[in-house]
Parts: structure tokens; sequence; C-alpha cells
């Protein structure tokens, strides 16, 4: 495929999730515990690559303290970088880079469950990025070490991205229930409008100087 894709799954399967649960399963809330609830805001987001990373560091200490990141290549050979500090490094292997980003904002939503029915609504902001089958030669450490004489190739690659607001209808039902096993099915419509977006492939190998 041209993209990859990855739904960030979070609490969004907990039996509490409410009406976050039916972003995924839209006959999620049909069986919750809570018959109705209301979703104020809330964000997420969801980031992987194998291009760079972060030595030492967690999501909660690099949103208190991203001020204290240092820098690998500025260290030198001689680090002096105090134990545990965290560090960015990048990444220097023959593999073929990859970049995936998802992000959402959910505002006000809301469902209601009545006898055997759910109905329920969202509204929210999403973005994606993607960028794929990078050559493993723009990598940092072979970029930046590279004679800036010497030619070197960058096979194909894809690199995508969009982002679109979403306002979603949600139905479900519970169909049959009998000695403690249900069957329930459920649609989410959801009217889509893009904000904006953009698409990048190369398709033959490039010879870069």
């Amino acid at each position: 495929s041209l993209v990859q894709a990855q739904e960030r799954i979070g609490l969004v399967a907990d039996n509490y999730a409410g009406v976050n649960g039916t972003l995924i399963n839209p006959a999620f809330n049909v069986n919750s515990p809570i018959k109705w609830d209301v979703h104020l805001v809330s964000a997420g987001l969801f980031f992987d690559n194998n291009y760079s990373f972060v030595e030492n560091g967690s999501a909660w200490r690099l949103l208190r303290n991203r001020n204290e990141i240092e820098v690998a290549t500025e260290l030198g050979a001689d680090s002096n970088a105090a134990d545990g500090a965290m560090i960015l490094d990048f990444y220097d292997d023959n593999r073929k880079k990859h970049f995936y980003t998802n992000a959402m904002v959910l505002g006000p939503s809301a469902r209601v469950n009545y006898k055997q029915h759910s109905f329920g609504f969202h509204w929210g902001v999403r973005s994606a990025l993607s960028a794929n089958r990078i050559p493993s030669d723009l990598g940092y450490y072979r970029f930046v070490e590279n004679e800036f004489s010497e030619e070197f190739e960058a096979g194909p690659f894809t690199i995508a991205g969009m982002t679109w607001g979403e306002f979603g209808l949600n139905y479900a039902r519970e169909i049959t229930y009998t000695r403690g096993f249900s069957i329930s099915a459920g649609i989410t419509a959801k009217y889509l409008h893009g904000l904006n977006g953009f698409f990048l492939k190369n398709h033959d190998t490039q010879r870069l100087r």
C-alpha cells in the first residue's frame, strides 16, 4: 500500500468509554453499563517512526521537560550528558525509514441508551501524516556524512497527509439476547469536511547530490 495507517486504541475499547467507543465500533454502546454520557472535549496523539528517538524519554517526561532534551550530535564523542538525561538521537541502519502520526480533537458529543437502542453523535477534527519507504541513505547520519560532491540514490517513496473535520450520527440496536449471549449491530454515518491535504510520490530512483 502507498500509505499506512493505524488507529489509536487507548481507552476507546473500555467499558466506560462512552461515545468514544463508537469511533471504532458503532455497536459498542448497546450493552454499556452507563445509560448516557456527555463528552465535552478530549485530544489524542499517536506517533511512530524509525528515524529518530529520545533516549530515557517518556511521553510524560517529554511534556514536562521538553526544554531539557540534549541532541546527540551536539554532545560529541566525549559525552558529558548527565546520567538519565534525555538525548535525541537518530537511527543509523539499512532499514527504509517511515513516519506516521495520527491526531484527533473530539469536541462536544453525546449518546444515550433507550431499551435495546443506542443513539449518539460526535464532532471532531482529525489529521494524519504518513511517510513510507524513505531510503536509508536519507537517514540523518548517512545524509550529513555524505560528501557534497558524491552522488547517492533515493529510491521510490511516498508522503501523504491531510486534516479534516467530521460530524457523525450513531445508531445501534441489540438484535438478540439469549442466555447471557447477545448480538448487536450499529452504524455511524459521517459528514467529512476536508480542510487541507497533500500527497507526494517519487516513482523512480533519483540521483541526488
